[in-house]
């Protein structure tokens, strides 16, 4: 779901990490996936220089309505700053316009402009944050958008999709093109052992009726958010804690992180993807239809043009 984040080639020599990062998916029927993405940086006390972009790789290339949504980060009544959304221990401070978070204080959330560029098989997001972060500064940046479907069929009422963090190694020519031996952001996968400060969760939210049925390395609950931060209909969600998976070494960067969950879907599923398979058939008859019938009544003025000459 990312491959990498990435420094601008103008603050190279900026020392930078990702400290938090969470990913909210929500899965509907047709596999299609609508990810809200929330990280967290810091940069360093002894950072030469200051940031004012980040960049992000994300393994598709058809990636859709990418948004900024970094300014629902000082609403207090919005879902996922709340403990209703799972979230504890996030304050807002509306004078300095900061938010407190997982441990952190003084975070500053702002972005200013996302540009998209197609590189590959991926999709390189440049965000221009909104102020300069500065050294011993730590800045928060929330996007939303979705990817098209990654559900694999394995049996009539079963689906599979890969979940992959990390993985450079699957885009060679791309990591080239990127230079992301001098610009790669770490991102640590836990930055206090003791404390489990910082590192990143994983949310899956399923369709409605659907269920998961392997939940290695996550934990199953219910949940009633939707992507625009509401509520609704309570659904399956599966969490995985990767920074409790992937932190044997606390200051590993990057690690590769994969989760291959199946889930079952309900019958009603199966017979809606006959459905859109009917109707998909139907408009393609119907357009042949009225491209035979636009033919046939020129055919007839014409023939009406000739039969009066």
């Amino acid at each position: 779901m990312i491959t990498c984040f990435l420094k601008d080639n103008a603050e190279r020599d900026a020392k930078i990490s990702i400290i938090k990062f969470w990913d909210r998916i929500w899965l509907d029927e047709y596999g299609t996936l609508e990810i809200l993405r929330e990280f967290d940086f810091k940069v360093e006390e002894n950072s030469p220089c200051s940031i004012r972009k980040i960049k992000l790789f994300i393994p598709f290339s058809g990636i859709m309505g990418v948004k900024d949504r970094t300014s629902t980060a000082l609403d207090q009544d919005y879902l996922f700053n709340r403990k209703q959304g799972k979230t504890l221990g996030y304050e807002i401070n509306s004078q300095k316009r900061t938010v407190a978070n997982d441990g952190f204080k003084d975070i500053k959330p702002g972005v200013e402009l996302i540009e998209e560029t197609h590189i590959g098989n991926g999709t390189l997001l440049e965000v221009r944050l909104s102020e300069s972060i500065n050294p011993n500064e730590m800045g928060m940046v929330r996007l939303f958008f979705s990817v098209p479907s990654q559900l694999v069929k394995t049996s009539a009422e079963v689906r599979s999709v890969d979940l992959k963090y990390f993985s450079g190694f699957m885009f060679p020519n791309e990591m080239d093109l990127l230079n992301i031996k001098s610009l790669e952001i770490p991102t640590y996968s836990i930055l206090n052992s003791n404390k489990t400060l910082g590192g990143f969760d994983i949310f899956v939210y399923l369709p409605l009726k659907w269920e998961a049925l392997n939940t290695v390395g996550g934990s199953s609950t219910t949940s009633k958010a939707q992507s625009d931060g509401s509520l609704g209909e309570a659904k399956r969600v599966v969490r995985w804690k990767a920074r409790e998976i992937i932190s044997q070494n606390p200051l590993t960067s990057n690690t590769p992180f994969t989760s291959h969950l199946l889930v079952k879907t309900p019958a009603i599923t199966n017979i809606l993807e006959q459905t859109q398979k009917r109707i998909n058939t139907l408009e393609s008859h119907s357009k042949y239809t009225i491209m035979l019938s636009v033919i046939a009544i020129l055919i007839a003025i014409i023939t009406a043009i000739i039969m009066f000459i």
